[in-house]
């Protein structure tokens, strides 16, 4: 409420709104200052759309300000059911379903999360040299983002700026804007913010 508050003329997105905790708090305290609830959820499209129910009809909050996070998980099995419960709630918002047609948002970063991104090597003696590690991660990240874009998620929270970079310039090369190529990855490996 306080976060609320201070930002009030900002318009900034608060997080996160979910069924498990106070999301009429955080829904009141975005509708009395000017600012956009975060609808998270745990992948589960029918939560997702109770969720969404709920801020609209009981906490009377403006369709325009909820953005959705049905949950990033890492790459492997998580990321395929992410992309799938993605994609389930875009394509349903998109056949009319009113109560998942609001922008999605992707915790792009949990791809981090996945031990393959940071660990200097494999905990398995005979496993295969995985590669440096500041390759992995920023790659990780990509992935995951490239993934879900094709879900139809709108809106990335991502880590290193590289990864951001390479998304940025992937994304718009999808759109039909080509403005060259991406830097060598000896290069964007080691940008700052």
């Amino acid at each position: 409420e306080k976060a609320a508050e201070v930002a009030e003329g900002e318009r900034i997105m608060l997080a996160s709104a979910t069924l498990d905790m106070d999301w009429e708090r955080i829904a009141k305290a975005a509708k009395d200052h000017g600012h956009v609830v975060l609808s998270w959820t745990q992948m589960d499209i029918n939560n997702q759309k109770t969720l969404n129910r709920y801020l609209l009809k009981r906490a009377e909050v403006r369709p325009e300000d909820i953005v959705m996070d049905p949950t990033t998980a890492a790459l492997g099995y998580g990321l395929d059911y992410a992309f799938t419960n993605m994609e389930r709630i875009r394509i349903s918002g998109l056949r009319g379903d009113s109560d998942l047609a609001f922008p999605m948002s992707s915790g792009t970063t949990n791809a981090w999360g996945a031990r393959e991104a940071w660990m200097k090597e494999s905990p398995i003696e005979e496993d295969t040299d995985w590669g440096p590690r500041e390759l992995r991660g920023p790659i990780w990240e990509i992935v995951t983002g490239l993934t879900l874009s094709l879900a139809g998620v709108d809106l990335f929270m991502m880590m290193h700026p590289g990864a951001v970079a390479v998304l940025k310039e992937i994304m718009g090369t999808l759109g039909g804007k080509v403005s060259g190529s991406v830097a060598d990855p000896g290069e964007w490996i080691f940008m700052e913010g």
